[in-house]
């Protein structure tokens, strides 16, 4: 009769406790300073590790975890964030602001093997700017053809020869997405607009493994936000 009363006792207790709800929190993880999404960011709570996220290729998030939880934001180099778990119907906007903790570089060389800087050559925007215009305004092919190993070809067209190869064994990427044609106006000038390139790496050889496709060179330019 005790043993009874004592499990009754027990489940009354066990039933009065509330029952943990969860709710869905979306929302987007940017930089404080540019704007620029972040990608890789990890979203978790603090009171279990089992309800966890990260942000996708466009900083955008979405983490189901229980109602009045804390959530701690944080990607290296970054200062952390928290918020807490509710049920939002608009969507989190996040900013992060870089972290004042400076780390020292350490740089890793193999012997034997040529130096990756020879073979990848790497634009920034101001860069760009800053090479010879064409009819007063900068072109993204014309700019290659002033590095080393990079000829123009034909006088006043916009193509480019890399290493003794054609044309057309060159591979243009525009944020990952592979280009047939790049001339525009009969191959006198490219069909990007340097205004909305961010940064340019050209590759001449030992390409990575997740390019191919071409024999000459891969050109992978990226798009400003």
């Amino acid at each position: 009769m005790k043993r009874t009363t004592l499990l009754s006792v027990i489940c009354l207790l066990f039933s009065s406790l509330p029952a943990q709800v969860l709710t869905s929190v979306s929302g987007k993880v940017v930089d404080a300073k540019t704007g620029e999404c972040l990608v890789g960011v990890s979203l978790y709570s603090k009171c279990s590790l089992r309800y966890a996220t990260v942000t996708d290729t466009h900083g955008m998030f979405s983490l189901k975890a229980p109602a009045g939880d804390t959530v701690c934001v944080h990607l290296m180099g970054y200062a952390d964030e928290t918020y807490v778990q509710g049920n939002n119907a608009q969507p989190l906007h996040i900013a992060l602001t870089m972290s004042d903790i400076q780390l020292s570089t350490i740089e890793v060389v193999a012997s034997g093997v040529q130096p990756r800087s020879s073979q990848m050559l790497t634009l920034n925007a101001r860069t760009i700017e800053q090479m010879p215009p064409f009819l007063a305004r900068a072109d993204i092919v014309r700019s290659a053809q002033n590095l080393p190993g990079i000829e123009s070809g034909k006088e006043g067209y916009s193509s480019m020869l890399v290493r003794g190869g054609g044309p057309g064994e060159n591979q243009f990427l525009l944020d990952g997405v592979p280009l047939l044609y790049v001339g525009h106006f009969g191959g006198l000038m490219s069909v990007f607009n340097p205004d909305m390139i961010n940064t340019m790496t050209i590759y001449k050889g030992g390409f990575p493994a997740n390019y191919g496709g071409k024999l000459s060179s891969m050109v992978d330019l990226t798009q400003k936000k």
